[in-house]
């Protein structure tokens, strides 16, 4: 498939999967499937969304793997996914709409070329999962301590060379990844044990 305008009329639809096709772009009609719960669009070849995709407030999983992105629209702030999965694209940056999603849970942005994380990413206070391995991530925003939902964090293959201030904050985080960050420095054990205090002033 390299189009889906007809798809656009079928207002009815819960459910819709696009996998594997040669997609460039999505039609702004998309914005009428309101009743769409899941939407699975990975590995085709979009660019962009069109703004209309804002309408799509029923989504509860968007996947968009595998496709050549480079920026989300700021819309998607309407949307009240729990899952979304950007990896393999090129995103750059993420927008801070991201921050504005009430319910998403986990965001998957592996396998892009982001530099940063936007600092507003901590006003998302449902996120419990956020995968970045493998973009070019150099520092962590201060504000990522505010993230209390967070219980799984994977930076696996970036170019970080230490954690924030704030990091000490993530009181219910249970799985840290940061294997490949070669310019990472550890505290030693035996200021580990010492407690956060030592460790903050390490």
């Amino acid at each position: 498939l390299t189009s889906i305008s007809a798809v656009s009329n079928l207002t009815k639809l819960t459910s819709l999967t696009l996998l594997r096709n040669k997609l460039t772009k999505l039609p702004a009609q998309i914005g009428n499937l309101v009743r769409l719960e899941v939407l699975e669009l990975a590995s085709n070849r979009l660019e962009s969304l069109p703004a209309t995709f804002g309408n799509l407030t029923g989504l509860s999983k968007l996947n968009l793997e595998c496709n050549r992105l480079r920026r989300i629209p700021e819309t998607l702030s309407r949307l009240n996914i729990k899952m979304l999965n950007l990896n393999s694209n090129d995103l750059v940056t993420l927008p801070h709409c991201i921050s504005s999603m009430p319910k998403l849970e986990q965001l998957s942005c592996n396998d892009n070329k982001l530099k940063y994380l936007p600092s507003s990413i901590s006003e998302s206070e449902s996120l419990k999962a956020i995968h970045v391995c493998n973009n070019r991530i150099m520092e962590l925003p201060d504000t990522l301590g505010g993230l209390g939902s967070l219980t799984n964090l994977w930076l696996d293959f970036n170019n970080l060379t230490a954690l924030p201030m704030s990091f000490h904050k993530l009181e219910k985080l249970i799985e840290l990844k940061m294997e490949g960050n070669i310019g990472m420095v550890f505290p030693t054990m035996d200021k580990i044990i010492r407690g956060p205090k030592t460790v903050l002033a390490w």
